[in-house]
């Protein structure tokens, strides 16, 4: 196999470990605004109560809580697609270093493994 070509098995993994990569990466980025336009309006409803009659102070506290629980929420959720972001990031590392690896040897196989930077 010469140096540049891919086997359809590695292209179809490659394409594999991609896709899960940027399905993740979308969905973090998604939940993000999800939350930043939750809070947004929790926070609103806040500083209606804060600087309304005393009337609303329990309505306040309420959508204080939920707040919490909100942020809370988000951040676990955050954590679950940093996670698979970082797994997707790592599969495809480990499929370019194994693509490195692979390279046909050749007088300057010592040299190519010191400056090996797969074209992935």
């Amino acid at each position: 196999m010469a140096i540049g070509q891919w086997s359809e098995q590695e292209k179809d993994i490659l394409a594999y470990a991609l896709k899960y990569f940027e399905i993740h990466a979308a969905q973090r980025m998604s939940v993000f605004n999800f939350f930043i336009v939750l809070s947004t309006i929790i926070l609103t409803g806040l500083a209606t109560c804060v600087f309304g009659e005393g009337m609303y102070a329990p309505i306040g506290i309420a959508l204080g809580l939920l707040l919490t629980a909100l942020a809370l929420t988000f951040w676990k959720l955050d954590q679950r697609t940093s996670f698979l972001v970082k797994r997707a990031e790592k599969t495809l590392k480990l499929s370019c270093s194994y693509r490195c690896r692979r390279r046909p040897s050749s007088p300057q196989a010592s040299h190519r493994s010191r400056t090996c930077k797969p074209e992935c």
